[in-house]
């Protein structure tokens, strides 16, 4: 017999945003009476439709997959997307499900993110209006230095809703929401971007080291104050005017040429406030 399949993420006739590009999910269910899933092929067949005809794109393979959705159409021309999902067995016989998504000329209800940061952590915060009816919530994830992926989903029930990611990146972190209301428009949230709070407010890497050191550190305001090393026996071994900013901070430490091995005390001032940790050079 051939295989079963039924495509998941969206339906036919779903609605994609024209603002931006949506990262659509392709997400499948499928069985087959004698073979197990890992035997099967399974084929994305995508088709950008435009008017009378249609452009091919190229195939993605597997049933856990994304796509990006152009943001073409409502114009004087037609634009929408066809999937069709091809899955085969060993023996060539093959089931297929197919679904059109159409370009939303209408726009989708607005979901707005917040956040705050937290030690070692970020709380984010988002409400459902009571005239929104959800179908599908799914929490976007990069750092500047990697791609997007899905950390979280939730219920889509309407409300006021909160969500702490306890192992976030030390640098900046981007969140956003993307959802899928029960008429089948989807819609993004605002993006937020936050670092989370350090430990001790500081921290030092590499440490111990052998030569330079970076300092990255939380100042709770804008303003002009000092960067200083000493050594053990309280001596001055280097001191910097800086510049703070108001939030996450890095300064890179050069100069450390000549100093013997041993323990040495970084202390940063500013405005109110200072901020202390240990350091190892070896």
């Amino acid at each position: 017999t051939p295989p079963v399949v039924s495509i998941q993420s969206f339906s036919n006739g779903d609605f994609y945003p024209i603002e931006e590009p949506l990262l659509l999910p392709l997400q499948a269910d499928v069985t087959d009476a004698e073979h197990t899933a890992s035997q099967l092929t399974a084929e994305w067949k995508i088709f950008f439709h435009h008017n009378t005809h249609f452009h091919t794109q190229p195939s993605i393979f597997g049933t856990d997959k994304h796509y990006l959705v152009a943001p073409a159409g409502c114009e004087d021309e037609a634009y929408w997307y066809r999937f069709r999902l091809e899955v085969t067995d060993p023996q060539g016989l093959m089931s297929f499900d197919e679904a059109e998504i159409f370009p939303d000329c209408d726009g989708t209800p607005p979901l707005i993110l917040s956040g705050e940061p937290a030690e070692d952590a970020i709380k984010l915060f988002w409400t459902v209006p009571a005239n929104v009816e959800l179908q599908r919530t799914d929490l976007l994830y990069r750092t500047e230095h990697s791609g997007i992926e899905t950390l979280a989903g939730f219920s889509s029930a309407q409300g006021s809703w909160s969500w702490t990611h306890t192992d976030p990146d030390p640098n900046l972190n981007f969140y956003r929401m993307r959802y899928r209301t029960e008429d089948g428009h989807w819609g993004y949230s605002n993006e937020l971007g936050l670092y989370p709070l350090l430990p001790s407010g500081i921290v030092a890497f590499p440490n111990p080291s052998n030569g330079g050191v970076s300092l990255r550190y939380d100042a709770p305001g804008e303003g002009s104050g000092t960067v200083r090393i000493l050594n053990m026996q309280g001596n001055l071994m280097l001191e910097l005017s800086v510049q703070h900013r108001n939030g996450r901070n890095e300064y890179r430490i050069d100069n450390t040429t000549g100093w013997p091995a041993g323990t040495y005390v970084a202390e940063l001032r500013g405005v109110g406030w200072s901020k202390r940790i240990l350091l190892q050079k070896i």
